[in-house]
């Protein structure tokens, strides 16, 4: 507090309001000045626009930051159960329409059934596909164009995880995951006529890992954290409009982990090593809704722990003392920035 050389009084308060949008929360400090009655009723309206005006600046940011999913189409694949019906279901909830599919038919259709008499048989649509065709995987995909008009969410979630059809679970878990990110590519692009888009490729923790009971698996996995985060790193991509992004859950609660003899080795003791690890469904949608949401992610990852949720992590060649060979490490996201991209 102070008096000038006419005799008004002076003081000087800080206020600090916290901002919710969405999922933002953020704090805003400001200051303001009482003085004498006659000058006070200008000063209040001057401060009052002031912070309006700085609040309506903190929601537009926070608006181009967040992915609105009202309207928009869905691709995703295997999502007659498990993770995939999770991730289905909540789509829904938020005002998206989807087409989900799955090699299983009757599953498949029973939870159309199901999700059609909540949501509407307009929004909501499965239908049979074998993801290593070719042909029926892009047949699949233009239905859903059809069905919506255009598909500006791909999730490539269908996977197994059975080392005695090694061949087979490579076809699944990696070449149909390329194929199914490149026919949504080619679709979303906005230099070639499409809206944008995101593409979320379900990967796992054992995309960042070694282990010795599942290496195909493993290196199904490896595989797809390159391709994806590769993907991110295209000069084009802005242009393009197109995120590309990994979803790395921890072990789900799904029907994947009831083994069976000679899936994995040693499988007593795998699972005991997974059980105290293991995270539900519900969880992996969490991370899962915040991928496709934020559109300042473009090139991440995002691990899913019972601990901590999804975190976001990214994949950096570290040479510390410039001598030893160079290693991979994965930091948290907040020490590295996302790869610039584009914005939905």
């Amino acid at each position: 507090m102070c008096t000038n050389e006419t005799g008004q009084v002076h003081s000087w308060s800080r206020t600090s309001v916290l901002i919710k949008y969405r999922k933002l929360r953020v704090t805003v400090s400001y200051c303001t000045r009482t003085v004498s009655v006659t000058d006070q009723a200008s000063l209040v309206v001057t401060s009052s626009v002031s912070l309006l005006c700085h609040l309506f600046s903190v929601c537009a940011k926070a608006k181009t930051r967040f992915m609105e999913l009202s309207g928009r189409g869905v691709f995703l694949t295997g999502g007659a159960q498990g993770i995939g019906r999770a991730i289905t279901t909540a789509l829904l909830d938020k005002g998206a329409k989807v087409l989900f599919c799955d090699v299983n038919a009757d599953i498949g259709k029973a939870t159309e059934a199901e999700l059609q008499k909540q949501c509407g048989a307009d929004n909501v649509m499965f239908q049979q596909c074998d993801v290593t065709n070719a042909d029926q995987l892009k047949a699949a995909f233009d239905q859903a164009v059809t069905k919506f008009g255009a598909v500006e969410i791909c999730c490539n979630n269908a996977g197994i995880m059975d080392e005695t059809i090694w061949e087979k679970m490579l076809a699944i878990n990696t070449t149909a995951q390329i194929r199914g990110s490149q026919i949504a590519l080619d679709h979303m692009r906005r230099d070639k006529g499409g809206r944008g888009g995101v593409i979320v490729n379900t990967v796992s923790i054992a995309g960042l890992l070694p282990g010795h009971e599942l290496p195909v698996y493993i290196a199904s996995k490896h595989a797809m954290i390159g391709y994806t985060t590769s993907c991110a790193r295209d000069p084009e991509v802005a242009g393009q409009g197109v995120r590309w992004c990994c979803l790395c859950p921890m072990p789900v609660n799904t029907g994947m982990l009831q083994l069976k003899e000679g899936q994995v080795k040693t499988a007593d003791q795998f699972m005991q090593k997974m059980q105290p690890l293991m995270i539900e469904p519900e969880d992996v949608v969490k991370a899962f809704m915040t991928l496709v949401q934020d559109t300042e992610n473009n090139g991440s990852m995002m691990v899913v722990n019972k601990v901590q949720g999804g975190v976001y992590k990214r994949r950096m060649l570290v040479d510390d003392d410039g001598q030893s060979n160079p290693m991979l490490i994965d930091n948290p996201l907040t020490a590295h920035p996302p790869v610039p991209g584009p914005s939905q």
